[in-house]
């Protein structure tokens, strides 16, 4: 088979299979980017359900009447979220309408806990009345339900595009082993057969070259390779009639020089040579020319008696001048003549042998062209190993890109699912902790005041801090890993501030200083981005002053952007670890995960803005957060 058919059935066959794998892994791609969508949702979900428990707590903790409003509103948000799931099969479909009866319980028993704080009197004696207890222990009950089942809707989601990764990730390597069998079956089929035949082919033409007319290259193969070698063979074939070997080429010349002799010797009877002959003396005129000659004077444009051309003169000039016979080849018409000076140094004259060499000539191109196409096919050939080597290599550094990309995506995946799994399984007891706090503060009130009484406040505000504290790194650890999709409404940045340092306080050796331009006030973006930034920036700032110092948080306008600064006296970050504050898990302090700067990264950048800083060792750090202003 001809190694162009080769060729074209082996593209068309590979070709075949890669849009076969390529169809299967759009396919899948997109069954995933389906799968992976419903599992944000049902994320958000199950982030939304351990909000609902914060804010039902915090409500008990303050009964402030905009906590309703937020729990309402959360609530509305988790059952838009609900009805956006399309649940696959019927597991999925119970899961489902589990977490929907969760969340129907759950704003009854909220509705009634309400109703039940709104219309109880305040006990004289600070007590917590029976039934504000019971319902604070079934609203943990159901939140908990609520909290476990979403958990589990969200793990289903979760399994079901684990599978499908790993479906697209053996149709990867399918492809990636249906591109390293191509190139194998293709180096085995035809490159290296090719190069065989390439060899004994050139291996001929060296034998031929040598001299070896009888030597014939054998053609096995009926492709391309083999109609160069049976061409080669008939160009031999031709080249030996023409022309004779070796031995015979020698005996050749010298029975030509011999017949020169001759001719000098009988110079009385040129006229009876076949080939044209003339003679011409030393000032360059012909002086004879026998009856073949005629044709090529009438060429020179010349006859006997008249001068030879130029070129001629000089020929005959260099013989006599180097005392040896000389030769020039040229053409006349389609016809190619040897012509051979041998000067006469006793008569002054020089006799001009032409002899026919054009079949000769003819044989001789044929066999450099034939040469050369074959240098140039080898040539291609080579060209085509090397650039075959490159694309191997190229097809290797994509499959380790690929592999690498993979394994960072099933890290993050692992981080996300461990997020997920901690955030549900530490905020479930928190709850119940911070209730506990709650009561335990409130049957404090009660006992008459003595050191043990300040020791127990005391305890319990430590407590409380640590709780928050953990709730900060689970909340971190979450955001840093789940997809950030930001609610656009419009966010009153002093509103913000103010919430902020009233409900977390500030140590009293910090001084504060907040500022926020009239014009960037009110703004849309993400409250709660918002917040979360602030919060991870000025946490960092106060523990960077243990020794007290001075905090200024700016809001401002700059050309279309809106502009907030974190600036704090602290101890500054030394330069050699600046470049790698923003990398997650990597942290200076005694206590930590490192995911605080990487979230306010994340959430900056989500937000569509960037977050730079400035620092020196003992004067401070400047955070500096910019974002479009819509």
């Amino acid at each position: 088979m001809r190694l162009k058919s080769q060729l074209i059935i082996s593209v068309i066959i590979f070709g075949t299979v890669v849009l076969i794998v390529s169809g299967s892994i759009v396919i899948t791609d997109w069954q995933l980017s389906e799968i992976q969508n419903q599992q944000q949702v049902a994320n958000e979900i199950s982030a939304g359900a351990s909000d609902l428990a914060y804010i039902s707590n915090d409500y008990f903790l303050y009964q402030q009447s905009d906590q309703v409003t937020l729990w309402h509103l959360q609530f509305s948000a988790l059952s838009d979220g609900l009805s956006k799931l399309n649940p696959n099969g019927p597991e999925q479909e119970v899961l489902v309408s589990n977490v929907d009866s969760d969340l129907q319980r759950l704003d009854t028993v909220f509705d009634s806990a309400v109703s039940l704080i709104q219309n109880i009197p305040e006990n004289e004696t600070g007590q917590v009345h029976p039934e504000l207890k019971t319902a604070s222990s079934r609203l943990a009950v159901q939140n908990q339900a609520l909290a476990f089942d979403s958990s589990v809707l969200s793990n289903s989601f979760r399994d079901q595009a684990d599978q499908l990764k790993q479906t697209n990730s053996r149709l990867i390597f399918g492809l990636l082993a249906a591109f390293g069998a191509y190139f194998l079956t293709f180096y085995l089929v035809v490159f290296r057969r090719a190069l065989g035949s390439i060899a004994k082919l050139q291996e001929g033409t060296k034998i031929i070259g040598s001299g070896n007319l009888d030597y014939s290259i054998a053609a096995k193969t009926s492709d391309e390779i083999g109609e160069l070698s049976q061409a080669f063979n008939q160009m031999t074939t031709n080249l030996k009639t023409v022309t004779a070997s070796k031995t015979e080429l020698e005996q050749e010349i010298i029975e030509r020089k011999r017949a020169e002799r001759e001719i000098e010797s009988i110079a009385k009877f040129p006229s009876e040579d076949p080939n044209p002959v003339f003679r011409i003396d030393n000032k360059g005129i012909i002086i004879f020319s026998n009856e073949s000659g005629t044709s090529l004077l009438n060429v020179w444009n010349t006859k006997v008696n008249e001068r030879a051309p130029e070129r001629i003169r000089k020929v005959v000039a260099e013989a006599f001048a180097n005392n040896r016979r000389n030769e020039i080849e040229e053409t006349y018409g389609d016809k190619i003549f040897l012509l051979l000076f041998a000067p006469i140094y006793l008569q002054n004259y020089a006799n001009i042998y032409a002899i026919d060499i054009t079949e000769r000539k003819k044989a001789e191109l044929d066999l450099k062209r034939r040469t050369e196409e074959l240098e140039d096919t080898q040539r291609k050939l080579e060209e085509n190993a090397v650039q075959l080597e490159e694309y191997s290599s190229q097809m290797e550094e994509l499959a380790e890109q690929r592999a690498s990309q993979l394994k960072d995506a099933e890290r993050l995946a692992t981080i996300g699912a461990t997020a997920g799994m901690v955030g549900h399984d530490i905020r479930n007891p928190l709850q119940a902790i911070t209730g506990d706090i709650f009561l335990a503060q409130t049957e404090l009130t009660t006992l008459p005041e003595s050191e043990q009484k300040t020791n127990l406040v005391e305890n319990l505000q430590e407590i409380e801090k640590n709780v928050d504290y953990i709730n900060k790194i689970v909340q971190d650890l979450q955001d840093y890993a789940r997809p950030l999709n930001p609610n656009p409404e419009e966010t009153d940045l002093t509103s913000i501030f103010e919430k902020f340092l009233t409900k977390n306080g500030l140590p009293e050796n910090i001084k504060v200083d907040v500022k926020a331009d009239e014009e960037v006030k009110k703004i849309r973006a993400d409250s709660y981005f918002i917040t979360r930034i602030l919060y991870n920036l000025i946490t960092n700032s106060v523990q960077a002053m243990p020794n007290g110092g001075k905090l200024s948080v700016n809001a401002y306008k700059e050309a279309n952007d809106i502009i907030i600064t974190v600036d704090d006296t602290g101890v500054g970050i030394p330069k050699d670890i600046q470049d790698k504050m923003f990398t997650p898990m990597f942290t200076t302090k005694s206590k930590g995960q490192g995911f605080g700067l990487p979230v306010v990264k994340r959430m900056t950048e989500a937000l569509g803005g960037e977050v730079t800083f400035k620092s020196q060792v003992g004067k401070g750090t400047k955070f500096t957060v910019r974002f479009p202003k819509s």
